[in-house]
């Protein structure tokens, strides 16, 4: 039996602790290889399949030197305008219209739930 305990192990608590599948090695091995090419990727699927546990476990891992990441969370009320906010306050303004991250640095952004709910009767 296991013991109960609030502590981290090796500096993760219980809920960043992940059971390797064949499946969610597969999905971060084609992450990394699609970071190391420079493209972009979504990620899509089912409810409950382990999407957002996967990708966020591959951002506590990457190399914080040449990336950084904005994780963005949508809901219902989100606009555009907040969605642009979240986006630029993490970013570095290079000019007027211009923003980058710092010299030397990728951007990841994390979109998670892009499933938004269908309007109805203007609600």
């Amino acid at each position: 039996m296991l013991a109960r305990t609030d502590k981290p192990l090796d500096g993760l608590h219980y809920n960043e602790l992940t059971v390797e599948t064949t499946e969610n090695l597969k999905v971060s091995h084609i992450l990394e290889m699609t970071l190391k090419a420079g493209r972009h990727c979504m990620l899509v699927g089912p409810t409950g399949t382990g999407k957002s546990i996967i990708i966020q476990k591959f951002l506590r891992e990457m190399d914080k030197k040449s990336f950084m990441q904005v994780n963005v969370m949508f809901s219902a009320q989100t606009t555009a305008n907040q969605t642009q906010q979240i986006i630029t306050k993490k970013l570095q303004k290079w000019n007027r219209k211009l923003f980058a991250p710092p010299k030397g640095k990728k951007a990841i952004v994390f979109v998670d739930d892009l499933n938004m709910p269908k309007v109805v009767n203007g609600a």
